[in-house]
């Protein structure tokens, strides 16, 4: 039996290689993870994270890794970020309609601050001078 341990992968996020190596668990295949600790230290070091498993389990724990990596990549006509004429008018619809809540927000505080200085300046002797007794 061959239990020398060989490098299998190395991941840069330890979210995707904590779900590589749940996956391997799953279907038996022990693993475990190196490099973590100076990952954390410097994460631009060689290659971050490290998984690693059996020599006598690296040819099927590949062909799962490679299953994985084929169902990570995201297929370019399925891009998220495609938007039609419609929606863009739509959009543009939305941004173009001002809230008469807050446009009459903005006139009620506008009001006010011409109140209060009107207030201050035909009751400056009083405020800023006050009579003395």
């Amino acid at each position: 039996m061959d239990d020398k341990m060989v490098l299998l992968k190395k991941f840069y996020s330890s979210t995707e290689t904590s779900l590589y190596q749940a996956r391997l668990n799953e279907v038996g295949i022990d693993s475990f993870l190196s490099n973590s600790n100076v990952t954390g230290l410097m994460p631009f070091g060689d290659g971050g994270y490290h998984l690693h498993v059996r020599a006598a389990d690296l040819e099927e724990a590949t062909k799962i890794v490679n299953q994985l990596d084929k169902q990570n990549q995201t297929p370019l006509d399925e891009d998220f970020r495609d938007a039609t004429m419609e929606d863009i008018e739509y959009q543009k619809e939305l941004n173009s309609k001002n809230d008469p809540i807050f446009t009459n927000l903005i006139w009620a505080i506008i009001g006010i601050l011409i109140l209060l200085g009107l207030a201050l300046y035909l009751y400056k002797d009083w405020i800023f001078n006050p009579v003395k007794y």
